[in-house]
């Protein structure tokens, strides 16, 4: 059974089968409604719809509609903001998160390696998004320790390379649509 929600309505509604639920993304195509998708799959899949009905009906295509992925749509429209950061690139991680391991003096051992620092990075992002301080281990077990300090100087490195976390890019996107600099459509939809 798929799921979607119109957060402006505030009305949920369930679909007994996925072409059920592209039909009526694809009628609300045209009525200027934003259309966020929890992937990008299937922001795509409804794009690809929405063009096959437009060539069908001998329609152009040229104007596509809002469907867009919600990280995608977060990512476009921290963008258009100008922000003085930019997202951090995975990388970029690498190479903060080698520079931050090499400072915080590793303990033995242990090896300094991409896919360390890319579990430090998915560690990091996980901590974040459940709004928990990742600076506020008080284990005295050693490769904690050491992940605390890298952490801490992962996070000093940031603004030196102009660069911004998934969070933090959501949080002045947040901000920018509070503050009215950001202008929403009528309606959005997530599905």
């Amino acid at each position: 059974m798929e799921h979607a929600q119109s957060s402006q309505l505030g009305t949920d509604r369930n679909f007994s089968n996925a072409n059920e639920l592209e039909k009526a993304a694809e009628a609300s195509c045209a009525s200027q409604t934003l259309l966020l998708c929890g992937t990008a799959r299937l922001a795509r899949r409804l794009l690809h719809r929405w063009r096959q009905q437009q060539q069908q009906a001998a329609t152009s295509a040229w104007l596509t509609p809002a469907i867009h992925s919600l990280k995608g749509w977060v990512y476009q429209s921290y963008a258009e903001l100008w922000p003085a950061a930019r997202p951090l690139t995975p990388e970029l991680s690498l190479q903060l998160w080698h520079m931050a391991a090499q400072q915080a003096v590793p303990p033995t051992g242990l090896n300094l390696e991409p896919s360390l620092y890319r579990q430090m990075q998915f560690s990091l992002e996980a901590l974040l998004n459940e709004k928990l301080d990742p600076l506020a281990s008080q284990s005295e077990q050693p490769l904690a320790r050491f992940r605390q300090r890298a952490t801490q100087h992962f996070l000093n490195l940031l603004p030196q390379y102009q660069a911004a976390l998934w969070s933090d890019i959501l949080k002045e996107v947040c901000a920018a649509i509070e503050s009215q600099g950001l202008q929403l459509p009528k309606q959005t939809i997530y599905i």
